[in-house]
């Protein structure tokens, strides 16, 4: 401990710690490498963590390592279960912080844990912030925040240097009213947000140029920074998220039920973040929880028929023009066939969503796709390239190795590009949109989806593909294939 507090901050003295790294957290943390502090990372997927230890971050294994080497740790999680999980639980943040160590919580969590891990961090002689942060992953990376600050004021006013470098800062008051404060920011943002919507889809069927009319209004009284940061994004739908939708769910149903059974006498009536909530929660249970917030208009659309929003071929959900993990050759569109393909889990190929320099690890594969006649006549058989991953062991033996999970619709095979669906979650391909659940996938042909669906590699586990074979043996006539597809309880159609 170089700076516990009260020792002024530096730059080249002050150890600084950081948990959760998404697109948020990553951003802030950015930002603070670029100031010259020296900053320790947890991630529980250690290639999330490559770009921060590009840019000088270390790398350690627990939280309780990041603990007890920083005078200030920042947590940036998703919701208040995963803050208990990271600050309370053994072998967390608190068992590791040394005296006069400070904890800064910028998660949008509970008034009630905040008050409960200020308590917590007192008995050890150290310090904690609750600061929750709006402004997206915009305000995040241009280092606009607004920072919502709570707990000891001293403690507040001597964390300065950083909070400067993420944003501006407001001392709200005592522990757990930051998180209060931030409650209700996101009422008013969800009901800007909700405002944004309705306005732009009402502005679209009147016949207006939705661009010129935001352009008209946002220099009035309609005008907004949601307008500002989120306006353009819900006119061309690009839904690529800043802040996810389900977590609005969280932060407005919390300002619904925000108080304690023995806080009663402060229960709010809050219609409009009730009405507000309900919007979030039906863009999760149509699939995009994992949207940003502005995919709210999504919402809208689909309520007024707007055909543009329901796209077949990704199951009725809103299009995104979010970035594609990965770049594939089209091939003709091709239909499911049986499990009888005599391909083996061992050539389902593995692609990484972004190809490195070192081109010397990677190879390539080919596999023959049967394409039946009816939907291309020239074709009977098309060979399809992928480009696959060796054992990185052989070229470098010190690069951890990680289990992934595999769409074998789409091949992205990065576990974060899993969200939740209709089974349950991290059950539904974030890119193409088909469901697993169990180790089955529940298949369905999405031509504009995933242009490159390859039907022999879109089959279940490949025990039951075994078992199957036994049972039905090789079936090769499409009227057999059929038959198997419809007898068959493993395969069942996403309809």
């Amino acid at each position: 401990m170089e700076t516990p507090y009260p020792k002024p901050i530096s730059p080249t003295k002050t150890r600084v710690g950081w948990i959760g790294i998404g697109a948020m957290g990553a951003a802030m943390a950015s930002r603070l490498l670029s100031a010259g502090y020296c900053l320790t990372i947890f991630a529980r997927n250690p290639s999330k963590a490559l770009p921060l230890q590009s840019k000088g971050a270390t790398l350690v294994n627990s939280l309780h390592d990041v603990a007890r080497s920083s005078d200030v740790v920042f947590t940036m999680v998703g919701n208040p279960q995963d803050v208990r999980s990271v600050v309370l639980e053994n072998n967390g943040i608190l068992s590791g912080l040394n005296p006069g160590a400070v904890l800064v919580d910028t998660t949008s969590s509970h008034p009630a844990l905040a008050r409960e891990i200020f308590k917590a961090t007192r008995d050890k002689d150290c310090w904690a912030v609750d600061a929750p942060v709006s402004g997206g992953d915009i305000g995040a990376r241009d280092g606009k925040l607004a920072i919502f600050a709570a707990g000891d004021g001293g403690v507040v006013e001597w964390l300065s240097p950083l909070f400067e470098v993420m944003g501006k800062h407001t001392y709200i008051g005592k522990a757990g009213c930051g998180q209060s404060c931030k409650i209700a920011n996101q009422i008013v943002v969800g009901a800007n947000l909700m405002g944004l919507s309705e306005g732009l889809v009402f502005a679209e069927k009147a016949g207006l140029d939705v661009r010129k009319w935001r352009e008209s209004v946002r220099g009035g009284a309609a005008g907004s920074m949601v307008m500002e940061l989120f306006g353009e994004r819900m006119i061309e739908k690009d839904f690529r998220p800043g802040g996810f939708a389900e977590y609005m769910v969280k932060d407005m149903g919390m300002g619904v039920d925000v108080v304690e059974e023995s806080e009663v006498e402060r229960v709010v009536v809050l219609p409009g973040a009730a009405l507000g909530t309900q919007m979030f929660s039906a863009m999760v249970a149509n699939g995009d929880g994992k949207f940003g917030t502005q995919g709210l208009i999504s919402v809208i659309e689909r309520i007024n028929g707007n055909p543009e929003m329901l796209d077949p071929g990704r199951g009725g959900r809103a299009r995104s023009k979010r970035l594609c993990p990965a770049t594939f050759n089209t091939c003709p569109p091709v239909q499911l066939i049986s499990p009888t393909s005599s391909v083996t889990e061992a050539q389902q190929p593995f692609v990484a969503p972004k190809v490195p320099s070192d081109s010397e690890n990677f190879a390539e594969s080919h596999l023959v796709a049967n394409i039946p006649k009816q939907f291309n006549s020239e074709y009977k058989k098309r060979e399809i390239k992928f480009t696959t991953l060796q054992d990185s062991t052989k070229n470098n033996k010190n690069q951890p190795t990680q289990a992934v999970r595999k769409c074998m619709h789409c091949e992205i095979t990065r576990t974060p590009q899993w969200r939740a669906g209709p089974l349950g979650p991290k059950t539904l391909c974030n890119a193409c949109g088909v469901r697993y659940k169990s180790g089955r996938l529940f298949p369905e042909y999405r031509p504009r989806a995933s242009p490159t669906f390859v039907p022999s590699l879109h089959s279940n586990s490949h025990e039951k593909v075994l078992e199957m074979r036994s049972k039905g043996g090789e079936k090769h006539a499409m009227g057999g294939i059929e038959k198997m597809i419809t007898n068959s309880q493993e395969l069942i159609s996403n309809k």
